[in-house]
Formats: structure tokens, C-alpha cells, sequence
């Protein structure tokens, strides 16, 4: 009796080691997630030092000239020869090649390098000094949306990939891209641009992946969202135009600064009453210019704003109905008006199962526990362009320091995200990465 005890032990410890390697590496045990780890640990400090180069020499939009020179040097300290990288691409823009054990599959990942008009107001000892002209004005520029993180982030991982490239189950497109906030008036830039000039058709990727950080999220932790994650985004000029007088007699004017005023409470009833509530939408107006002295009336006033959608047909709705209401609030003033239209990119879907596939291999190296599920976001990403040409997902890299209940949100002059995430922001992006080539492989 004894002795089928201890033979029915020794089935059970089998059985059990069976399934245990049936269910795959344990949490951070990926095929090559202790060979990543080293190689991140022992660059923790490089990394640093080249956000904070970048944060210090911010660029604008389309403007990134000395930015891609610095990505182009270090891609070369790194090791990658001179054919392994393109530059000038959408104008700015910089793309390194890495070819593994085998050609396919192919998988791109993306960082964006351009900042923002913003003067920086952190007090960090490395905060950005520089100015530039933006739209005929001297404006502070500072790195207010974490593009310095994503390049340091996508530098470390194209070091760290090109370190064990004989280990690479496929080939990895480095996309360093320009001008992510949109094109200066008069000019084109961006995904957009870069799919346009076919930049990412040899070799074409299977599968696109970004990283963003989020300030609502904590830095160790991940976040992702599975189908609509980012909205499309409109920007919208409306002019109105009237006849000018004197302030006293404002009934031999036709007033467009009122007119205006009527055109911006008459938008505002476009979701509450016309679209289905439960499909996000937004239509803001951040710009009104009219007028040149406090008792004339002018003869025209401008608008400027955004609208954002996550669904097409709701998108083209509101822009119909905005065209529509502008044209007949303008006519009942006796105004007349004039609508433009600029798109700046659709929504980014991601994937749904790419998305899922991107969480187990999030959970897997920093615990279920530290991955979050974030809602769909109003705010736009021209990455949008990118995933249709592929499947894509786009992630959220917390840097909200430990401790800290709110932290300034991006696009503020205080944006500060905590250094602690460049290490897992590398880690992350190679697991994506090697995941996605070595499941896709088989």
C-alpha cells in the first residue's frame, strides 16, 4: 500500500509539472524577459540622460532637425550601420531597421519626437530654456506631452533589440517620427506624411505598437484599452462676417461679434441634442479673435476649435450639422459665414485582440495587479494612420510618481512624469516586441 502511495506521489508531481509547462512561463519569465531585464539594468542611467537631452532641446513640429540628428547618433553608438537607417523621412522623421533569425514577421514600433508651445515652469534643474517662432509669435517650447520619454524609451529598446539581434525571431521597424501635435498652418507632416511617401512599405509590418504615458497612471503600472482608444479629431475655423459701425448704434450694424456669440451656444447643442449621447463626441471652440477697439463694432470675428468622434458616421454627422446650424444662425443675423475643415487624423482602434494579446504579455511582466484597463480618450494620436495599414495597439506607461494622488496632466507647463518609468517603458516595448515575433512565427 505504501508503495502505490509513492508511485501515485510521483504521477501526481508529474502531472503537475506537466501542466505548469503547459501553462507557459511564469509572471516575467518570457523567453527572454531575464536576458532584457539585464540588459535595461545596466542602461538605467543612459536612459535618463537622454530624456532629459531631449527635454532640454526640445523642437516643434516639423521642426525636429537636431533631434533626429541626436536618435541618428545614437542608433550608430548602438550599432546600426548606415543602411540599417533612413533619415529626412516626412521631413524629420528616422527610420531604423533591424533584421533577426529570419526576415518575417515584421513588426514596427514607434516613438514621436516633437514638443509643444508651451514655456516650461517645472523648476527641474534640466527644464527647457528654448524659444521659437510659432505662428508669427516667440513662444517657450517644452516636451509638455512625454515625447522625451517615448524617444529615450524607443532608443533603449532599439539598443537593447540590436544587442541580441541573433535572438530576434523577425525583423523590428524603429519609427522615430516628427510632428505628432500636427503641421504648422500651410504644411504637411506626421504618420500621414510618412504613409503617404511609403516609408513603411519595405518592409511592410504586420503589426504596429506605441507607448504613451499617462499621467493617471502610476509609475510601475501599464495601461491599455482594447478597440476605440483615441478620438478623431476636426479642427474647425469658422469666420463670420458682418457690418461694422459705432458701438452706440448698433442697429445700422449687422454685429458678428454677437452673431459669434449665438454660432458658439447654438454648437454646444449638437451632442447634448442631436447626436446619441452615448457616442462620445466633443465640440470645443478655444480661439475667438474680433475686433480692434472697444466701441467698434467689427465686421468680422473668427472662431477656432476641435471636434472629436470615435465613430465615422457620428463624424461626419457633427461636421454636417455644424456646417448647417453656423450657415442659419449667421442668416438669421443677417451675417454671412465661412466653414473650414481640417482634419488632423481618425480614430485610433486598437486591434481588439492585438490589445488582449498586449495585456497577457503586460501582466505577464509586471503582474496582473499592475496592468489597468483605461477608458477610450478624447484627446487625438496620429498613430491612428498608422494601424490602417496593420493591425496596431497602443499602451499607456505610467508615470505618476509613487505616492502622488494628481499630478499635472499633459500639455501643462508643469508636466513633470516621474524618471522611474524609462526602465519599464524599455522593458515593455521589447516583450511586445519579441512576443508579438516569436507568436506570429510559429
Amino acid at each position: 500500500m505504501g508503495g502505490c502511495n509513492a508511485t501515485l506521489l510521483i504521477a501526481y508531481a508529474c502531472l503537475a509539472i506537466g501542466i505548469a509547462m503547459a501553462a507557459g512561463p511564469a509572471r516575467g519569465q518570457g523567453p527572454m524577459d531575464a536576458a532584457v531585464k539585464s540588459a535595461v539594468a545596466g542602461m538605467e542611467e543612459e536612459l535618463v540622460q537622454i530624456r532629459r537631452h531631449i527635454h532640454s532641446h526640445p523642437e516643434l513640429s516639423n521642426r525636429e532637425v537636431e533631434t533626429a540628428k541626436f536618435v541618428v547618433q545614437k542608433l550608430r553608438e548602438f550599432g546600426f550601420g548606415a543602411r540599417d537607417i533612413r533619415t529626412g523621412i516626412a521631413n524629420n522623421g528616422v527610420i531604423a531597421l533591424l533584421q533577426g533569425t529570419r526576415a518575417r514577421p515584421v513588426v514596427a514600433i514607434r516613438a514621436d519626437m516633437d514638443a509643444l508651445p508651451i514655456t516650461e515652469a517645472t523648476g527641474l534643474p534640466y527644464a527647457s530654456e528654448v524659444t521659437a517662432e510659432y505662428t508669427g509669435k516667440t513662444v517657450g517650447v517644452m516636451h509638455a506631452c512625454g515625447h522625451d520619454v517615448h524617444t529615450a524609451v524607443l532608443l533603449g529598446a532599439a539598443k537593447t533589440l540590436h544587442g541580441m539581434r541573433d535572438k530576434v525571431p523577425g525583423t523590428v521597424v524603429f519609427i522615430f517620427q516628427p510632428c505628432e501635435e500636427g503641421a504648422p498652418p500651410g504644411e504637411e507632416g506626421g504618420a500621414s506624411l510618412m504613409v503617404t511617401e511609403g516609408a513603411l512599405e519595405d518592409p511592410r509590418p504586420d503589426a504596429f505598437f506605441a507607448l504613451h504615458v499617462s499621467p493617471e497612471v502610476e509609475v510601475g503600472q501599464l495601461g491599455y484599452t482594447s478597440g476605440p482608444t483615441c478620438a478623431a479629431v476636426d479642427r474647425l475655423k469658422i469666420t463670420v462676417r458682418g457690418a461694422s459701425g459705432h458701438a452706440a448704434y448698433p442697429w445700422l450694424t449687422h454685429d458678428p461679434v454677437v452673431t459669434a456669440a449665438r454660432v458658439i451656444s447654438a454648437l454646444q447643442t449638437v451632442h447634448s441634442r442631436e447626436v446619441d449621447t452615448r457616442q462620445p463626441s466633443v465640440v470645443s471652440i478655444g480661439i475667438i479673435e474680433g475686433g480692434m477697439r472697444w466701441n467698434i463694432i467689427p465686421d468680422e470675428v473668427k472662431l477656432e476649435g476641435t471636434v472629436r468622434t470615435h465613430n465615422e458616421e457620428v463624424r461626419a454627422f457633427i461636421k454636417q450639422r455644424i456646417d448647417e446650424i453656423v450657415g442659419g444662425v449667421c442668416e438669421s443675423a443677417r451675417c454671412t459665414a465661412e466653414v473650414e475643415w481640417h482634419a488632423y487624423g481618425p480614430a485610433l482602434i486598437n486591434d481588439p485582440e492585438l490589445a488582449e494579446q498586449v495585456a497577457t504579455w503586460l501582466k505577464r511582466l509586471v503582474g496582473e495587479e499592475n496592468v489597468v484597463v483605461l477608458e477610450p480618450t478624447m484627446g487625438g494620436e496620429d498613430f491612428a494612420y498608422f494601424t490602417q495599414i496593420a493591425p496596431g495597439a497602443f499602451y499607456r506607461l505610467g508615470v505618476r510618481p509613487e505616492g502622488v494622488d494628481e499630478m499635472a496632466p499633459l500639455h501643462n507647463e508643469k508636466f513633470a512624469p516621474d524618471e522611474g518609468c524609462l526602465p519599464l517603458g524599455v522593458r515593455s516595448m521589447c516583450a511586445v516586441v519579441l512576443d508579438y515575433l516569436e507568436g506570429s512565427g510559429q
